[in-house]
């Protein structure tokens, strides 16, 4: 069950979200349940407008230094220091496999608004290289739930455990009629094909 806060937020952000990806081929219904984990719910922000809690990357809006905790190895943390997206990593608990915890400061992209994020999203699973395999995948079978576990163990380092949970916001009543919603609203609202 969600809460009032949680509810308003779907509303406000789900119009945004039909704006930049409608229009596209990729499944607004997954960009929203995704913004809705990464954001908390959208209580949880990385700077400006920053749902998905993107780094700062070349030709960003803008960025924002943020204290964060990171799951990653040495390796990938060594790679993000020296890339400059993170300051001042310190290793808080080992987790196996290679994989530790950190604590540590990063700058985060912001973005102009909300739509802008949901683009820069799309586009990110689209168009990149990372996720070449699995968008081309979803593409030829439109098999939603083997996207979202591709997609989801690249996006992030928990993987699996994101997938399921993505998986789980997406069939949520509250979520799919906020997609509904803002459609019926968008499409009265627009006037008559030029």
């Amino acid at each position: 069950m969600l809460s009032h806060e949680q509810e308003s937020w779907l509303s406000a952000i789900a119009p945004e979200a039909v704006s930049a990806l409608d229009p596209t081929p990729y499944p607004t219904l997954v960009a929203i349940g995704h913004a809705a984990i990464e954001s908390a719910w959208g209580s949880k922000q990385s700077g400006a407008n920053n749902i998905f809690g993107v780094k700062w990357y070349q030709n960003a809006y803008g960025r924002e230094l943020v204290t964060t905790h990171e799951v990653a190895t040495q390796a990938q943390m060594d790679y993000e220091v020296k890339a400059g997206r993170i300051v001042n990593p310190v290793s808080v608990a080992d987790l196996g496999n290679g994989l530790h915890r950190w604590s540590c400061q990063a700058w985060f992209a912001t973005f102009s608004s909300t739509a802008a994020a949901f683009t820069f999203y799309g586009n990110l699973i689209m168009n990149g290289l990372f996720y070449r395999k699995v968008w081309g995948e979803y593409m030829a079978n439109r098999d939603l739930d083997a996207f979202i576990t591709g997609m989801t163990a690249i996006y992030s380092r928990s993987g699996g455990a994101e997938g399921t949970l993505l998986k789980q916001v997406i069939a949520m009543p509250q979520v799919i009629k906020a997609l509904a919603d803002a459609r019926a609203h968008l499409s009265s609202t627009a006037g008559p094909p030029a």
